[in-house]
């Protein structure tokens, strides 16, 4: 029920009594009032408004769109955008410390007998012990992956890169190769990270020179699952108290014009279809295990696009949003569902996990995990901007979700989970 009367200007005046006296008001006041207004008047009771706002502190960040406003929507034009690639991997946080312990194990006595063995740095790509050898692969591939080798136009690596348990510890050297190997073939990787359980990492890696300066939504310790919306851990179904990693990044300029395959059906309708404006919103996660990935992970979203809204001013400013994670979802709960994401009354977008038939088979692989010998599915990407209808199509604009093209983990070793990959 909306708020009214007297009721509304205490919501409202509260609201500005707030950020005024938590020192994140901006020049752009104004445009600020206008969304609390528009949030009162959406029902928000004042001690939902009172967190929100709290949560959203770094609101000062609309400077950068009050005061540029012209470079919303001003790149990528042409219709014909550059398709994305995307890439997943859980790193294996034991696996980059090379320790033998864990769901890791297995892996990481892999990786040990096979790279410098009879050394006393086994495992290691060298005696300075600064990066394990799988980790090293993984960032050779990550930078380098080319999925059509007779495309010479094809630049190696991705656009996006989503990464789940980065030891803190070994980040920056894995940062480090990832972006030495992609300044080779032009690409200027740069990285977004946020922490949880310590020193456990989730982190978005984007090449600039496609997606434009990213700008980060979430703090450094942004938290997913049971309890995460009250700010505090509590029982998941695991009878554990677990919260993990959730990152996200805004890309104002990547102008996402082309045409929204997934409502390329409804162009007539205006309340099922995006309007293909806006900018995109990359997100990362490591779920917990055993939740209710859906029913979490709509409040997440809605969370983060309120956060963008915050900071630009307008909810439509978001037209795509792709979400790369490791779920943890080995009963495939996620596989043909979709979360409804509503920008504004005109822009509704639909999140799912691309899952075309292949050979008669569901395209969606299992990846996890070396323990158990890869019984169990999780790791996906979800786009709002893809095809899901489930048949079989030589579409032009078919997107390719799935397993890297000649991947074979006994021979590419990466981690304790396979990457999963969606080439449009």
């Amino acid at each position: 029920m909306n708020a009214n009367g007297n009721k509304r200007k205490e919501l409202i005046a509260k609201a500005e009594e707030i950020i005024t006296n938590d020192g994140f008001r901006t020049s752009n006041f104004a445009k600020q009032k206008v969304i609390i207004e528009t949030m009162v008047d959406r029902g928000l009771l004042v001690s939902d408004l009172i967190v929100l706002l709290r949560r959203h502190q770094y609101i000062n960040l609309l400077h950068l769109y009050t005061q540029n406003t012209n470079i919303i929507n001003t790149k990528n034009s042409d219709d014909k955008r550059r398709k994305l690639k995307i890439v997943s991997l859980n790193m294996g946080y034991n696996v980059m410390s090379n320790k033998a312990i864990g769901s890791e194990k297995p892996m990481v006595q892999l990786c040990q007998k096979t790279y410098n063995a009879n050394s006393n740095y086994k495992g290691w790509t060298d005696n300075n012990k600064k990066i394990p050898s799988c980790t090293s692969n993984s960032a050779h591939f990550l930078s380098t992956y080319k999925h059509d080798e007779l495309n010479g136009s094809e630049v190696m690596g991705f656009d996006l890169l989503g990464l789940q348990e980065v030891n803190e510890q070994y980040g920056s050297a894995l940062e480090k190769q990832i972006h030495t190997e992609g300044l080779k073939s032009g690409r200027n990787y740069m990285f977004e990270t946020g922490y949880y359980f310590g020193d456990f990492g989730v982190t978005i890696c984007y090449d600039k020179n496609v997606l434009g300066e990213g700008i980060r939504v979430t703090p450094h310790n942004y938290l997913f699952g049971e309890g995460a919306e009250r700010g505090k851990a509590v029982k998941s179904l695991t009878g554990k108290e677990d919260m993990r990693g959730l990152v996200a990044v805004y890309f104002p300029h990547f102008n996402n014009n082309s045409n929204n395959r997934n409502n390329s059906n409804n162009n007539n309708n205006n309340n099922n279809n995006s309007n293909g404006k806006g900018g995109l919103l990359a997100v990362n996660v490591h779920a917990p295990h055993r939740i209710n990935l859906l029913k979490h992970l709509q409040s997440a979203l809605d969370d983060l696009l309120l956060k963008v809204e915050l900071m630009t001013g307008h909810a439509s400013n978001v037209g795509r949003v792709i979400l790369m994670g490791d779920f943890n979802d080995e009963r495939g709960t996620m596989i043909n569902k979709s979360i409804n994401l509503n920008t504004n009354l005109n822009n509704h977008l639909t999140l799912n996990i691309p899952n075309r038939v292949r050979d008669g088979k569901l395209g969606v692989p299992k990846t996890c995990c070396a323990d158990s010998k890869y019984q169990f599915v999780g790791d996906y990407i979800l786009d709002t901007n893809n095809m899901n209808d489930n048949s079989n199509t030589n579409d032009e604009n078919e997107v390719y979700f799935g397993l890297p093209l000649s991947h074979d983990r006994n021979i590419h070793h990466y981690s304790d989970h396979d990457p999963v990959i969606l080439i449009e």
